[in-house]
């Protein structure tokens, strides 16, 4: 399952991408996330790499930070001012099929 970002026309490199289930089923739901690539798509994981997502309605969150190599670390200020940070303001959804789909395009001003 994959999925594309832009950002001010550009791929947020690095960006992760969150997906929060709306309809939570229990107490500890799964977080599906993915990272930005070089062209702008990234590949969704639950469990292990690569693996998708739950079917379901989702809302999406992004968060843009620097990777500091020197501890291992990533690091703020978000790059988009926190814009997409919190998945309940950032007005971004996505639909998950059972079936294997790819997402619309996150076209990100």
């Amino acid at each position: 399952m994959r999925g594309k970002v832009l950002y001010q026309g550009k791929p947020p490199v690095d960006a992760f991408v969150y997906f929060e289930p709306v309809h939570q089923d229990n107490a500890h739901p799964s977080r599906p996330m993915g990272q930005v690539q070089k062209d702008g798509t990234f590949v969704i994981s639950t469990y292990i790499h690569g693996d998708g997502a739950p079917a379901g309605e989702y809302k999406v969150s992004l968060e843009w930070l620097t990777y500091r190599p020197f501890g291992n670390q990533w690091v703020g200020p978000d790059k988009m001012q926190g814009r997409y940070k919190d998945p309940k303001k950032s007005g971004l959804q996505a639909t998950i099929d059972t079936k294997p789909n790819e997402l619309p395009l996150f076209d990100l001003k």
